[in-house]
Order: structure tokens, then sequence, then C-alpha cells
């Protein structure tokens, strides 16, 4: 059983002679990359959230400058606005319309930052937060991958742990 990420063993809860089911907790590692990346998510939870407002305001734009269009070209055929006012009112259609293009495209960035905040935090084992800042955490919880009896407990309270130390050949 090892650590996913790099940290320090603040509690393992089994010691030698233990009976352990599969995905039960038998250690906490304290480390900052968990709480990153639930920042992450959050982060990209609203960015999302900022981009669909985004788009909401300029749909209300679209709309507002159609029926100013409308408005204008109805005004030119009683001959009480000229055609510039008409073509620069199109203008205006066309260039919200633009800034709906760069909002779609904003929104697909901040959902693929999203997938991929989530696709972490799950590779790490962790479910993926609330909406709630509160529910941050920089605890990982080390599961059992197998149900069994501990053998031999390599690591204590206080030490550093993570895929570097399993790639050197240390023990974790």
């Amino acid at each position: 059983i090892y650590s996913l990420v790099n940290g320090v063993v603040t509690r393992i809860l089994v010691n030698a002679g233990d009976t352990v089911t599969k995905g039960q907790i038998v250690a906490y590692v304290n480390s900052p990359d968990i709480a990153e990346g639930q920042a992450t998510y959050l982060h990209a939870l609203s960015k999302i959230k900022e981009c669909q407002a985004a788009k909401n305001l300029i749909k209300t734009r679209i709309e507002l400058s159609r029926r100013d269009e409308s408005r204008l070209s109805s005004l030119v055929k009683d001959g009480i606005a000229a055609q510039k006012e008409v073509e620069a009112a199109r203008g205006r259609v066309s260039g919200t319309q633009s800034e709906m293009v760069a909002a779609d495209s904003a929104l697909l960035a901040a959902e693929a930052q999203l997938r991929a905040a989530r696709s972490r935090i799950k590779s790490l084992g962790l479910d993926v937060p609330t909406q709630e800042v509160d529910n941050v955490t920089s605890e990982l919880p080390i599961k059992s991958p197998i149900s069994g009896i501990i053998t031999q407990r390599f690591v204590n309270p206080g030490q550093t742990v993570g895929p570097a130390s399993l790639a050197s050949g240390a023990k974790s």
C-alpha cells in the first residue's frame, strides 16, 4: 500500500497483525497537492458558472441589439432615421454575436478544465468535492487495495511518502 502523492503521514490506523478489508482506510497523508487539486476543481466549477452568466448577458445584448436594429429599420422606412444608423445597429448585432462565439469557447475550455480536475481527484481515490470551500482538505486517505492481514508496517507518522519514494526502492 502506498501514497499516490508526495506528503507526510499524519495518521496510521492499523498495525501489524490487523485484519483489513478492501477499501478500508489504513492511513492518512497530508499533501498540499490534494488541496490544490480540489481548489482547481472548485475554480473550474466557478469558471463554468461565470461563463454561463456571461453567455446569458450576451444573449440579452444580442436580443436588445436586434430590437434596436428592427426599430431603426422601421424609422428609416418612415423617414425619421438615417440608413447609417441601421447599419451601425447591424454592426452591433454582429459584434455581439462574435462575443457569443468567444463565450462559447471559454465555456468549452472551462468544461475541459473541470473534467481534468475531476479525473485528477478521482485518480487519487478522493470523492469529487461539493461546492463548499470548507470541504477542501489536504489529507489523502490511503485505502487498502485488498482484504487481508497487515504483515509489516514500514512507515510511521511524520515520515514523508509518495510515488517518488516507491520508484527509488524505498518502502512505503
